[in-house]
């Protein structure tokens, strides 16, 4: 299959490309029968010899290892049908059309002819300059497992979470949980308060007093004390 970036998507990818350029909405892939026969794909074409079906994009991707090269693909449902496919185009959402390719003698059937297949659709297109592209979504839409590879971020598992050292993954919902039940779990233990007795023992010091202790131990202290005898008075003084 030649694919062949038309002038209209030349014209696109050279203003995407340059500074302060749009990107390129991609919106559609339609199928045709090139009525008939075998079609030659040029670049001054502006639509297919006869489309037969149109689809709306599913995904379209940057090659990590070229960025001149974008990959679209496109799904044909198994309803879809049925029809003869010799001919691909590729059209942006102001219904230019983008690319063309021709495309081996493909018959697209139904159940109802006893074949139910769904057919992806994947073009290839190399451009002379790096241009940015975007996906017009439309209903019933679903990417390709490349697709969501390529969008979803790698998520830090929970021992990196953990660690707290992976500045290149995403934080995950599980793995912060995780760590914060580890930091929750060396935590030391909430500060007990001392019981009466314990006041007025007076021999723990690894328990906070408590006001009910500490009057406690003044009642006992005062308890404890001689009767005055005379003129002596008891004074007790509250120490703020």
């Amino acid at each position: 299959m030649g694919v062949i970036v038309t002038l209209q998507g030349q014209a696109l990818f050279a203003q995407a490309a340059a500074q302060g350029g749009t990107a390129v909405p991609l919106a559609a892939i339609a199928v045709g029968d090139g009525n008939g026969a075998a079609i030659t794909p040029v670049e001054t074409a502006t639509q297919l010899v006869r489309e037969v079906y149109r689809t709306g994009v599913q995904s379209a991707l940057t090659d990590p290892q070229n960025a001149n090269y974008i990959i679209v693909t496109a799904v044909i449902p198994a309803n879809a049908g049925p029809f003869t496919i010799r001919e691909i185009g590729l059209f942006a959402s102001n219904g230019q059309l983008v690319a063309i390719a021709d495309y081996p003698d493909t018959r697209k059937n139904t159940t109802a002819q006893g074949v139910d297949t769904t057919l992806t659709i994947e073009l290839v297109l190399v451009v002379s300059e790096t241009a940015q592209v975007t996906l017009v979504a439309h209903p019933g839409s679903w990417a390709t497992q490349d697709y969501v590879d390529q969008r979803i971020p790698s998520f830090a598992t929970i021992p990196e979470h953990l660690a707290g050292t992976i500045s290149t993954k995403t934080a995950h919902p599980a793995g912060v949980a995780a760590m914060i039940n580890a930091a929750v779990e060396n935590l030391p233990d909430p500060l007990e308060l001392a019981n009466a007795p314990e006041h007025l023992a007076g021999t723990i010091s690894t328990k906070a007093t408590h006001p009910a202790g500490v009057k406690s131990m003044i009642d006992a202290a005062v308890a404890a004390l001689p009767p005055p005898q005379g003129d002596v008075i008891y004074r007790f003084e509250t120490l703020l």
